[in-house]
């Protein structure tokens, strides 16, 4: 069993802050709901992390003591000044007033919308998007229009792919603040990745000139920039990067922006400057997004090796793109048997994500096609490929049927022309996988993990057209 299989595996005991294996030996449990910590990570955030909780580890043994001797004291001297005749009406009423106190005491208050705002960011920050996804719920029942809970609550459903849900809460947001830009920019990220891409540039484009706007009042804020870079990375990579560089030289804080540009950097084929970005933002900080990124970046490199310790790291923030993303540089590197462990490991909350199977199939392993995609619904061309319905030719009639007419045509092409390369590589008809990952290599990365493999593919087939 390979290392990584062992780390995609479920723990029975795991820190209830980071989410990592915790060893009986390090951590605390919480003595109202016996959640377990990390001592590190409860002296980080010493609060429980358990939904209606609220106990913090340095006050919790305090208060829970003096929950039961302040009412079991005043019953003792209660019953004692009694004993001894010296108890009326009034000694009985205090101690009567006494117990009641102390059993109200039992009853913590409701924790505050701003509370359970802190509290999902924690999850978040520490990769659970479900239990942060939780916090802000209820923070929304308390306060349903409160723009920091919505954003946060949007966020956390991009990082699940669940773009309704998503664009819905950004859609109040706008209700409440029309001039939101970083309301508009998350949800034309949503747009665009259900393919509708005339909602997704007007909505990018109304974004870009209020974060211009506002960029002239104040150049070093790096979240603008960052959004900014954000809007225009599909449709316009020199214009991405040109915005990442902008705010690199003006904001304080620039660790994001040169994550963000050792991302773009990769996009546009500059492997070694996109891995010496990423290498300086991992001496910083333990990012799993950047490892993610030098992962995918080292395998394009051919450096399999550094590609497989960066997982280590990247699978800290489990999500589907990681699933996917994860699976293709573990296969790339020779492990298919880890590969499909993660393509098999379940994503708490997030939707079901028909790309799971296609990768199954197209790494040859056995997978049941799923059954939540609609006839008409992109990717069902390719599920209908790889289950024998219709031959490639049609395939590749369908993705351009799918997408006539919008920036998106490319995408359905490449991902169509990538899974029958794969297919054709499994069949050993290398000529044919050859022929058909050359085409995915032309067509550019935009984004897409499918060019990524293919383009890796090229380099092991001995394509003089790898580059």
């Amino acid at each position: 069993m390979s290392e990584i299989e062992l780390q995609t595996r479920v723990c029975d005991l795991r820190c209830a802050l980071c989410l990592e294996p915790a060893a009986p030996a390090k951590t605390r449990a919480c003595p109202k709901c016996s959640a377990v910590v990390h001592e590190a990570c409860a002296s980080e955030f010493p609060a429980c992390p358990t939904l209606g909780c609220e106990v913090t580890f340095r006050q919790d043994i305090g208060r829970a003591w003096g929950r039961v001797l302040l009412p079991a004291t005043a019953v003792a001297v209660g019953f004692g000044l009694i004993a001894a005749g010296q108890g009326g009406p009034g000694v009985v009423l205090a101690c009567g007033s006494t117990i009641v106190l102390g059993v109200l005491n039992f009853r913590r208050p409701a924790p505050s919308s701003q509370h359970l705002l802190g509290l999902g960011e924690v999850y978040r920050e520490r990769y659970n998007a479900p239990r942060a996804l939780e916090c802000f719920d209820r923070a929304l029942s308390l306060r349903p229009d409160d723009l920091a809970c919505l954003h946060a609550k949007g966020q956390a459903l991009l990082g699940l792919e669940r773009w309704e849900e998503a664009r819905a809460c950004y859609d109040r947001v706008l209700e409440l603040e029309p001039g939101d830009a970083a309301a508009l920019v998350l949800r034309a990220t949503s747009w665009r990745s259900v393919f509708d891409d005339a909602r997704a540039q007007a909505d990018f484009a109304r974004g870009e000139d209020l974060l211009l706007e506002g960029l002239k009042a104040d150049k070093g804020d790096p979240n603008s920039w960052e959004l900014l870079a954000t809007s225009r990375w599909d449709r316009d990579l020199a214009g991405a990067l040109a915005a990442v560089e902008a705010g690199l030289r003006v904001a304080a804080d620039a660790t994001r922006l040169l994550s963000q540009r050792g991302h773009f950097r990769f996009l546009a084929g500059a492997y070694d400057l996109a891995e010496r970005d990423l290498s300086t933002v991992l001496e910083e900080e333990a990012d799993p997004w950047s490892s993610l990124v030098r992962a995918q970046v080292r395998v394009q490199l051919a450096d399999f090796q550094g590609a497989r310790s960066d997982m280590d790291l990247a699978l800290r923030n489990w999500s589907s793109w990681t699933r996917l993303a994860g699976a293709m540089v573990l296969a790339l590197c020779g492990d298919r048997r880890a590969a499909e462990v993660l393509l098999r490991r379940p994503v708490a909350a997030a939707a079901p994500d028909p790309y799971v199977y296609i990768w199954l199939r197209c790494l040859g392993f056995e997978a049941s096609p799923p059954d939540y995609l609609g006839r008409k619904q992109w990717p069902s061309p390719i599920v209908e490929y790889l289950e024998g319905g219709v031959d490639e030719e049609a395939l590749q009639e369908l993705a351009a049927a799918h997408s006539a007419g919008r920036h998106a045509t490319q995408g359905h092409q490449r991902e169509a022309l990538w899974c029958i390369g794969a297919r054709a590589e499994l069949d050993g008809d290398l000529e044919r996988a050859r022929r058909r990952f050359e085409e995915v290599s032309d067509l550019g990365h935009g984004g897409w993990i499918n060019w990524e493999y293919a383009n890796a593919r090229l380099q092991v087939l001995g394509s003089s057209r790898a580059d």
